[in-house]
């Protein structure tokens, strides 16, 4: 199982387990994000510039030691709830 490190600000998920803040619980169902995930490649991070990824919210990701981006650095939640650009980047070996 790949496991996905995200950081907002008082956030931390991991992939299949869920998240919390203060004490509460949720999953990728009940996340209440205007956005949603945005998806993110395995070997990676992915930073958000706010807690709730709601529009001007920015997603920001890098790769593991070892691997390098390929596609976009940064997606934006857009007003009509949607990331933009469209798409997840990769991390390739190098």
């Amino acid at each position: 199982m790949t496991q996905l490190n995200l950081h907002l600000s008082t956030w931390t998920v991991q992939q299949g387990r869920g998240g919390r803040e203060e004490g509460r619980e949720w999953g990728e169902e009940d996340t209440g994000l205007c956005c949603g995930f945005p998806g993110a490649p395995a070997h990676s991070s992915v930073s958000f510039s706010t807690t709730e990824l709601g529009p001007g919210t920015v997603a920001s990701y890098s790769c593991d030691r070892g691997f390098e981006l390929l596609g976009p650095a940064r997606k934006i939640c857009a007003e009509n709830s949607t990331w933009t650009p469209p798409g997840i980047p990769f991390c390739g070996e190098y």
